[in-house]
């Protein structure tokens, strides 16, 4: 699911982690994201990302892309506790 961040205007791919929550990642693929597609999705066809354990690499043909939270400069803003 794409969608554009409120606060800095990038745009976004919204995924669910294996913990079953909503995350926002940069739309564009990074070869050193540490977020990497399960190749499953939830059953609302969003896809599942989970993070990638340091110095592994992941299964060829699965994208890596990089929590927004760590890019976007109002980041703290949308955090939740």
């Amino acid at each position: 699911m794409s969608s554009y961040c409120r606060s800095c205007g990038a745009r976004l791919l919204w995924v669910e982690t294996v913990n079953g929550r909503r995350m926002p990642l940069d739309w564009y693929p990074d070869a050193h994201g540490q977020m990497v597609s399960t190749g499953q999705t939830a059953d609302d066809g969003t896809p599942v990302y989970k993070v990638l354990a340091h110095g592994t690499e992941p299964a060829p043909g699965l994208a890596r892309h990089t929590s927004h939270f760590a890019t976007c400069p109002q980041a703290d803003e949308w955090r939740t506790v």
